[in-house]
Formats: structure tokens, C-alpha cells, sequence
């Protein structure tokens, strides 16, 4: 997937770095946006240019992300950007419930560096046409 422009829906610092750093190292041209709630995200897409992919990385216990993914999916300009949910949730009902909702992938948060570099290298990977509308089940999950 070619990726110039991405969105980090994050409310904690030390990730939000981490994910912008190996980011930046894997893909140096890329603009990394950082948001801490659904209100900054809907407001970062209100004009041109979207981003490429966005990301949102929530605990099990704040499902305000699935209806965010609704409203972003709802809009005719929006539908055809990626939405990868980023969690350290690895529970299959909350993974269910982000399918169930669109999301385009499931990333499981990787507990070191390396790690969130190998997995954000496979979605730079990804060919984008494989998941969208919305890959198969089977190919939802992603790790590192």
C-alpha cells in the first residue's frame, strides 16, 4: 500500500511515540497525524487530503471506536480509507465486534519496538485492494 498520510487515533503519549517513530523509520516521507479522541479524528477528515490508512487504538472497555468507524464509513468520502483497529486486546469477541463494524484490519499492539516496526511493515505491505471493502475473517489479524 502506498502510504503518504496516516492517522493515529491514540489517548496515550508513550504509544502514540512509539507508533510515530517506527513509523517514520520504516516510511520517512510519510506525515504521521496524531489525535486523541473521535472528535479530533472526525474533525482531522473534514477536508483534503485524507489519509491513507487510519488507526485506532482503544481498551476493550471504550466501544466508542466501533461507532466512530460507522460514522467514518458512513460518509460517501470516506469509505474507501483503511481503518485498522490497534489494540492490546486480543479477546475474539472484541476482534468480532471491530469485523462486524468495518474495520479493515486488526492490528494486536506488539509489546516492544521491533515488534510495532514488523507489523506496521506488513500493512505498508498490504495491498490495499485485499482489504477493502473488507478482507475475509481469516485475514483480519495481524501481529507482529
Amino acid at each position: 500500500m502506498k502510504i503518504n498520510k496516516v492517522i493515529l487515533a491514540d489517548d496515550d503519549e508513550d504509544d502514540t511515540l512509539f507508533f510515530k517513530d517506527a513509523f517514520m523509520e520504516l516510511a520517512a516521507d510519510v506525515e504521521v497525524i496524531c489525535v486523541t479522541n473521535e472528535t479530533q479524528l472526525l474533525n482531522s477528515l473534514q477536508v483534503p487530503p485524507y489519509p491513507d490508512i487510519i488507526f485506532i487504538n482503544k481498551c476493550y472497555y471504550h466501544l466508542e471506536e466501533f461507532e466512530c468507524i460507522h460514522k467514518i464509513k458512513d460518509q460517501e468520502t470516506l469509505q474507501h480509507i483503511p481503518i485498522a483497529i490497534y489494540s492490546d486486546v486480543f479477546q475474539e469477541t472484541y476482534i468480532e465486534e471491530a469485523y462486524k463494524a468495518k474495520a479493515n484490519l486488526y492490528l494486536c499492539k506488539p509489546d516492544s519496538y521491533q515488534k510495532i516496526k514488523t507489523v506496521l511493515g506488513k500493512v505498508i505491505d498490504i495491498d490495499v485492494d485485499a482489504i477493502m471493502p473488507q478482507p475475509p475473517r481469516e485475514e483480519f489479524v495481524l501481529r507482529a
